[in-house]
């Protein structure tokens, strides 16, 4: 009898499906499976443990796979993330040059207006008065005003023009005060060095208009190639600038490409100082091809609008 009643016991048991280890397809998920569906998909996948899975209901081969491929993707986002930084410098990127205007209108404040329009008597007291490291040049400055030579930093900044023996290194005075003021401002962006290929060009003309005088014949104009910074990088424009001709410099539409940690900041450092209204032309690669490797700054008496192209 008892062994009947075993017999019977073992044949109810087997019809009701009532075995722990029952894997079919009614029957339940494995712990390993569970456990990384319930995983945070935002946290690392990696920071799955023994305990979480249970020691006794390994993972498939299915859930390894799906592990491994998820953590593998992680890792190469990481990388990827890793690699922009580093070409960035390990800065957060700032693109301040699209908070400020491409065009700049009238501004009877604006510092290239108010040097622009000085009587040579006092741009050379103001000199004087300054005690900046200048010289008045005695040769020929057909166009100059008052002909000067920088002989010394400006505001800490060294000016790297052409030598004491070439003509494209001398200015008009009133061009002096304005990169002294200028300087000011760079030198709060990190500037240390400004790099010039010239300023005076006797009888240079406007690009197609052989009647209308460029202010490079006035030494009223600047062509930058360069700056160097504190931390012993150069800056520089043909290189750096990550441009397109007929695109905005500046403004929320501004773009720079490829980004990088110099091209980024060289268009931060432009377009502060076209806000300041500095210069009436401030132009740069963006202008012409005749600008691919520069950035031509001037001023001139009686203008009124200042523009970054």
């Amino acid at each position: 009898m008892g062994r009947l009643i075993k017999i019977c016991g073992a044949a109810i048991a087997i019809s009701l499906g009532c075995s722990s280890l029952d894997t079919g397809p009614q029957g339940q998920m494995p712990t390993g499976r569970r456990a990384i569906q319930q995983v945070d998909h935002h946290a690392p996948p990696l920071r799955l443990t023994a305990a979480a899975t249970g020691p006794t209901a390994p993972a498939t081969t299915a859930d390894q796979a799906q592990s491994a491929s998820t953590s593998s993707a992680d890792v190469a986002l990481l990388m990827t993330t890793e690699a922009t930084a580093s070409a960035l410098g390990g800065v957060g990127i700032d693109r301040a040059y699209q908070n400020y205007a491409n065009e700049y209108s009238t501004s009877p404040k604006a510092i290239g207006s108010k040097y622009a329009n000085l009587q040579p008597a006092a741009c050379r007291a103001e000199l004087r008065r300054r005690r900046l490291s200048v010289i008045a040049d005695r040769g020929m400055a057909v166009g100059i005003a008052t002909p000067v030579r920088i002989t010394g930093p400006l505001h800490g900044i060294r000016v790297v023009s052409p030598g004491p023996k070439s003509i494209h290194g001398k200015l008009d005075c009133r061009l002096v005060l304005l990169l002294d003021d200028a300087s000011e401002l760079l030198a709060e962006l990190g500037v240390t060095s400004i790099h010039v290929d010239g300023f005076y060009r006797p009888k240079a003309r406007l690009p197609g208009r052989r009647r209308t005088p460029s202010q490079h014949s006035f030494g009223l104009a600047v062509d930058i190639h360069a700056l160097g910074l504190n931390d012993g990088r150069t800056l520089v424009i043909e290189r750096d600038f990550g441009g397109k001709i007929g695109d905005p410099v500046c403004g929320a539409s501004a773009r720079v490409e490829p980004e990088s940690r110099d091209s980024i900041e060289l268009r931060n450092i432009v377009c502060k100082l076209a806000a300041k209204r500095a210069f009436h032309y401030l132009l740069t690669p963006n202008h012409d091809l005749a600008h691919r490797n520069h950035l031509h700054c001037d001023i001139k008496r009686g203008a009124r609008q200042h523009l970054v192209r």
